[in-house]
């Protein structure tokens, strides 16, 4: 591993620890496949109300898939069915968490369940949402919204329009339910 402040992993502790240059994003949909599963992170940099598809970091010598499964269990409590995990998209985040451009990973899969058990120490929402009340909110607001969020109803809203988990949520609702 290398440990000049040059390398692509930045280190930190003891060095025996890493933080990843590589995000997931997932998109989860219901074993219905009515539902998409969306949280609320607790300590979230995202505006109050604001939820998303899961995210987490790539582990070192761990598969985007085995993060994406990995993940969405940790946070959610939903076990993924790992036949379905497919890799979709990437964004790049010019300056991430760890300080550096990252590459976050944008992913789809079914869940093998729709029981939710969150980690409270991380969540502080996990929610199935029916791809109607996504289509609902997102027709009300339109794609051209100056916000860059739009309501879901209740009390939270959409991902910025600009990021990969909107993008996932927009094409797991279908481009024919969408106007343009």
């Amino acid at each position: 591993m290398c440990l000049s402040s040059q390398c692509v992993l930045v280190m930190h502790g003891g060095g025996n620890s890493f933080s990843s240059l590589l995000q997931v994003c997932m998109l989860v949909e219901s074993p219905d496949q009515n539902r998409a599963l969306l949280v609320r992170a607790r300590n979230s940099k995202f505006p109050a109300g604001m939820v998303t598809c899961p995210t987490g970091f790539v582990e070192q010598a761990e598969s985007a898939e085995q993060a994406c499964i990995r993940e969405v269990l940790e946070e959610t409590g939903v076990n993924i069915d790992p036949d379905t995990v497919e890799l979709v998209h990437t964004q790049a985040w010019p300056q991430g968490w760890a300080g550096t451009c990252e590459l976050m990973i944008g992913c789809t899969a079914r869940a093998v369940h729709d029981a939710l058990k969150p980690n409270l120490r991380e969540m502080a929402e996990v929610e199935w949402v029916h791809r109607n009340e996504i289509l609902a909110r997102i027709a009300e607001a339109g794609h051209d919204d100056p916000s860059g969020s739009s309501e879901i109803g209740r009390d939270f809203e959409l991902p910025f329009q600009d990021t990969i988990g909107y993008r996932l949520l927009i094409e797991w609702c279908g481009p024919s339910k969408v106007e343009e």
